[in-house]
């Protein structure tokens, strides 16, 4: 059997849930980087600060100012290439992440409406490897206890 080619829309199970996550993992990239970046520029603007109030003044100082400044100008356009790059990895991880909490919750959301609509004998069934298979055989033994009491009450 060949195998199906996933789309963004399988991986999108609750959109609005995955998108939010999505930002927050990208506003921390983008936060963290620009710290780190404008951390870096705050030392480069002090360190040609510090050569420009030596009293040696030399064409070689300003000849190594002015590689320094050329160089700082193609760090800025790393920065906005690991910008980019963050955002783009950061939107995967946060999808990734959150849809292994998102099939999860999809399943829970049906079981607990088909109890409500009387299936009385539905049981959860998460995947092997998920997060939650630990706790399914709790959330059994609450259906069953649940099952247990409707049954009680309509003695």
């Amino acid at each position: 059997m060949k195998k199906q080619k996933r789309k963004l829309r399988n991986f999108l199970l609750i959109p609005e849930f995955q998108l939010k996550y999505a930002l927050y993992f990208i506003l921390f990239s983008f936060f963290s980087a620009s710290v780190f970046y404008f951390t870096f520029y705050i030392w480069s603007l002090h360190f040609v600060e510090t050569i420009l109030k030596t009293e040696v003044a030399s064409p070689e100082i300003s000849h190594v100012i002015d590689l320094f400044l050329k160089r700082l100008t193609e760090v800025n356009w790393l920065f906005i290439a690991y910008v980019l790059l963050s955002i783009i990895f950061s939107s995967i991880t946060a999808i990734v992440v959150t849809h292994r909490v998102a099939g999860p919750m999809i399943a829970i959301k049906r079981v607990v409406a088909e109890f409500k609509n009387g299936n009385v004998n539905v049981r959860f069934s998460f995947r092997q490897r998920g997060d939650l298979k630990n706790i399914e055989d709790d959330l059994n033994d609450l259906l069953d206890l649940a099952r247990k009491g409707a049954n009680l009450n309509e003695k």
